[in-house]
């Protein structure tokens, strides 16, 4: 919704930020950890490892705003 919102009242804005909170905490809620193969595995910290969970926690943030504004809501591009 905040997004939309945004949308509507700033139309000359082209790209917007989803960005989630930045440091090793993360949302415990059962919706949040459904998808994580292990809860606690979005508090292991990145590096060479990298942290897989938290990573398809933020794809699946960004693409699930992607398919709530696509359709209708952009303007056809020339």
């Amino acid at each position: 919704g905040n997004v939309k919102a945004y949308l509507r009242q700033n139309r000359e804005v082209k790209i917007v930020g989803v960005i989630p909170e930045d440091g090793y905490g993360a949302c415990q809620c059962d919706r949040c950890v459904a998808n994580d193969k292990d809860p606690k595995d979005v508090f292991r910290p990145g590096g060479a490892n990298e942290n897989r969970a938290k990573s398809n926690r933020y794809a699946r943030l960004i693409n699930a705003v992607a398919r709530a504004i696509r359709e209708g809501w952009l303007a056809p591009t020339d």
